[in-house]
């Protein structure tokens, strides 16, 4: 979306459902930090959504690679 905020025009007109992708990788909040590891291996963001289930796909946070990185350090 950041692209799109310097665009009046677009930042107008554009929603989010215009940019929800199905490949777009999730995590749930009962996944373990291996498994968010692993997707962030293979994701070049720094965020990733959270959402409740993969069918429903309700935003409940964001994880950032940073805190997860952090938290396996202070494991």
């Amino acid at each position: 979306m950041k692209p799109y905020l310097n665009e009046e025009l677009l930042a107008g007109s554009v929603i989010a459902v215009d940019m929800m992708r199905e490949d777009f990788p999730i995590l749930n909040p009962g996944q373990q930090l291996a498994g968010a590891l692993r997707v962030f291996s293979r994701h070049d963001g720094e965020r990733i959504p959270v959402v409740n289930n993969e069918t429903e796909r309700k935003l409940v946070g964001v994880i950032s690679k940073t805190d997860l990185l952090l938290s396996l350090v202070e494991v």
